[in-house]
């Protein structure tokens, strides 16, 4: 986990780093069933079904998950009752064209000119995007085995 060229700046918050605000991470590909465009929202357990409008109905022995609020995972209505069942059986994903919002993020950014962010709990940020390629001296670990040995012998000779 080294920089390459050892261009790193500590995290400005300490620890707890995020990549710069103009660093995108990549996602990786879904391959989980979509909901259809008629009705992009997924909601109840599991995702099983797929909701027309981005609005829960009201019904209240179910409470929050009913309250005519946004979709959410949580979600337990559709309003108007518009939905289909999830193509996959479960686990759909809203339609391609629908993005969830993410929440804010509070957490320290790294600076524009160190904007990836690595190391334990994200401490540092680094200039590029790549490691620095760091081979251990064999040499010194091996002297170290071999002192480690001796003395193991001698401790075992004074026995």
């Amino acid at each position: 986990m080294c920089c390459q060229g050892d261009a790193y700046v500590k995290c400005p918050g300490g620890r707890g780093c995020i990549n710069a605000a103009n660093i995108a991470v990549q996602p990786k590909p879904d391959n989980r069933p979509r909901c259809p465009p008629s009705h992009p929202y997924a909601y109840w357990t599991d995702n099983q079904y797929c909701c027309r409008f981005n609005r829960e109905k009201v019904y209240r022995p179910q409470g929050a998950n009913c309250d005519g609020s946004a979709i959410h995972p949580g979600s337990m209505c559709c309003q108007g009752d518009a939905y289909v069942k999830c193509p996959g059986g479960r686990g759909c994903i809203n339609a391609a064209n629908i993005a969830v919002q993410p929440k804010p993020d509070n957490r320290p950014r790294c600076p524009p000119s160190h904007p990836y962010a690595y190391w334990t709990d994200n401490q540092y940020c680094c200039r590029f995007n790549r490691e620095k390629v760091y081979r251990p001296q064999v040499r010194t670990v091996y002297v170290y085995v071999l002192m480690c040995n001796l003395l193991e012998y001698e401790v075992s000779y004074f026995y």
